[in-house]
């Protein structure tokens, strides 16, 4: 017995918990929170002190909120999820399972079932179970029922990095055995010229090993989330194409398999991110991960209901002026931005259906991240916030935000030539893309269909240069041909990748966004390595008025450049941002 509410659920927690039901405390919906959410078992539960429930669960006042009761609380729950899952989920893939609804103060327990979405919305009283007082008797009927009525998979952990850390092991194995090959030593060098143009990237050939390794697991395991959610993709291990031990890559996705990775509300890649990676490696990224409720916080103010209104009239008119996020990590603020979107009021309203939704979401939402593993993680986390699956391709980019022009061959060129984005191979080769060709709608497509048929030795694409004044048809031919070249001489199992990545930014540079979503490295001055880099900022720090100089030019922080670079670079004239920086950058004297 308690009279302490917070109490009572912990108490049932744990015996939940004890008896292998996994359990939520305050899961979130669109309705409130959930005291006690069976994750995978569609059953809520809310729980009241003794003296709320004197005059039973339908009494008005001792809900919620002061004109609702127990059960219209609950009730109210069970609308927010059905409509959830209804969402998320075909109807051939609604499980004949209804919902249960339970009320109780821990002695006194009352409840009710629902049909699954779809089906029906009326509202059935459990007999045995209305204001039944627990006893030592019906306690094994109840833990039954809550243990028996199991829908689907169980839903993926919050953290699921004890799942791989076998995995891992046996990586660590193989990498040893085919390190030196040459199809390999491509696919590290690509990989770290990516982590150099941060500015930070690890020299010591130990930290670089170790760290290849555990990025090689994060973007097969990615990769594989991302197969599981959308069965028809293609499995794009990008720089950790290497891997050729089959029954390695068949473990992994086996684990995987066990789950349901679509559903929860928050970005368990971040937590599998965090407990992979060594704090070390991530402190010199600036990388201090955004909690979810402040995630969702920012959204909620960004992303106000009159823009999604207005998002959703433009789509139908086949226009995007979407939101960005520049420093997006492993994605978490694109996922809160997309259940933003598609809990909103605007789209509730729309009757546009899941299919609808997800092709506007794809357009809408865009995130850049210099990581090239964190780019892959939070594109398999935005798969995981759509209500189906995209026919287009997702629009999130590995590159560097402030389009830096480096002059040393190796890295992206900015439209130097007229209306040309440069693009330098391993070996120096320049591969050229027109301008007017980034700015399509389907250009995620069409830069797959460019270089995938250049990976296989494929003609020239038919139809693919439509719409393009001469010069750039040639040019874009031409690009075909040395892409195809460059495959041949130089290994073709990571263009597609990199070249998507690269031209990213500066396809989201020619078409602006409304809406910039951000918390951006929190990194000083003084700890970047990279002189280059460190040159670079001082000079866009100066270039932006945002220079301070002398004794605080060391403790310059980079979150602050971040803010006035990107919003200068990708946001609209009328366009909103928000952004989460820490003091040193407001205070920084800039």
């Amino acid at each position: 017995p308690s009279k302490n509410e917070a109490e009572i659920v912990n108490i049932i927690r744990d015996w939940l918990k004890s008896i292998n039901i996994d359990v939520s405390v305050e899961w979130v919906t669109e309705s409130g929170k959930i005291d006690l959410y069976l994750k995978n078992r569609r059953i809520i539960i809310e729980v009241k002190k003794p003296d709320r429930l004197v005059n039973g669960p339908e009494h008005k006042g001792t809900g919620g909120n002061a004109s609702e009761s127990p059960l219209q609380q609950v009730e109210k729950y069970i609308k927010a999820e059905r409509q959830r899952e209804r969402l998320y989920l075909e109807d051939e893939n609604i499980e004949d399972w209804p919902w249960i609804g339970i009320v109780t103060n821990s002695r006194k327990w009352w409840m009710w079932e629902w049909p699954p979405a779809g089906k029906g919305d009326i509202r059935t009283p459990r007999d045995a179970w209305q204001g039944t007082t627990l006893t030592p008797t019906n306690i094994g009927m109840l833990r039954s029922i809550l243990h028996n009525h199991k829908v689907g998979k169980d839903w993926a952990p919050d953290d699921p990095t004890s799942l791989f850390i076998g995995h891992k092991e046996t990586l660590q194995e193989l990498y040893t055995k085919e390190r030196g090959k040459p199809s390999l030593e491509t696919m590290k060098e690509l990989w770290l010229r990516q982590l150099r143009a941060s500015g930070n990237a690890p020299t010591k050939d130990e930290d670089i090993n170790e760290l290849f390794i555990i990025h090689t697991l994060l973007i097969t395991i990615a990769a594989n989330i991302t197969a599981s959610i959308i069965s028809k993709e293609k499995l794009n291990l990008g720089f950790a194409t290497w891997i050729n031990d089959t029954s390695w890559l068949k473990g992994v996705q086996d684990t995987i398999e066990q789950y349901d990775w679509q559903q929860g509300t928050s970005d368990i890649l971040r937590a599998l991110y965090m407990g992979m990676v060594d704090k070390k490696h991530r402190k010199i990224y600036g990388e201090y991960y955004t909690p979810d409720w402040l995630a969702e916080l920012l959204c909620e103010k960004i992303l106000d209901d009159t823009w999604i209104e207005a998002c959703i009239k433009d789509h139908f008119k086949g226009k995007h002026a979407g939101i960005l996020d520049p420093a997006c990590g492993s994605g978490t603020f694109l996922f809160h931005a997309a259940r933003r979107i598609v809990n909103s009021k605007p789209v509730q309203n729309s009757r546009m259906t899941p299919q609808e939704i997800t092709e506007m979401l794809v357009q809408l939402i865009n995130g850049i991240d210099i990581h090239p593993v964190a780019i892959e993680m939070a594109r398999t986390n935005l798969l995981r916030s759509l209500p189906t699956s995209p026919t287009n391709g997702l629009r999130i980019w590995q590159g560097d935000s402030f389009q830096t022009d480096r002059k040393d061959a190796e890295q992206t060129g900015l439209f130097d030539e007229k209306d040309t984005l440069l693009i330098y191979s391993r070996e120096k080769k320049r591969i050229r893309l027109p301008k007017s060709f980034l700015s399509r709608d389907a250009i995620v497509n069409d830069i797959q269909k460019l270089t995938e048929t250049a990976n296989t030795g494929k003609p020239f694409p038919v139809g693919l240069d439509n719409t393009l004044n001469k010069e750039d048809q040639i040019m874009l031919r031409d690009t075909h041909t040395e892409i195809t070249n460059v495959c041949r001489d130089e290994g073709n199992s990571i263009w597609t990748w990199y070249i998507l990545n690269k031209a990213g930014p500066y396809i989201l540079a020619n078409e602006k966004v409304s809406r910039i979503i951000a918390n951006p490295p929190w990194v000083r001055l003084s700890n970047i390595q990279d002189v280059t880099r460190k040159n670079e900022i001082i000079e866009a720090a100066k270039s932006n008025n945002l220079w301070v100089g002398g004794k605080n030019a060391t403790g310059f922080d980079i979150a602050s450049l971040f803010v006035v670079k990107c919003r200068s670079l990708y946001l609209n004239k009328r366009g909103k941002s928000g952004w989460i920086l820490p003091q040193a950058a407001i205070k920084g004297g800039n």
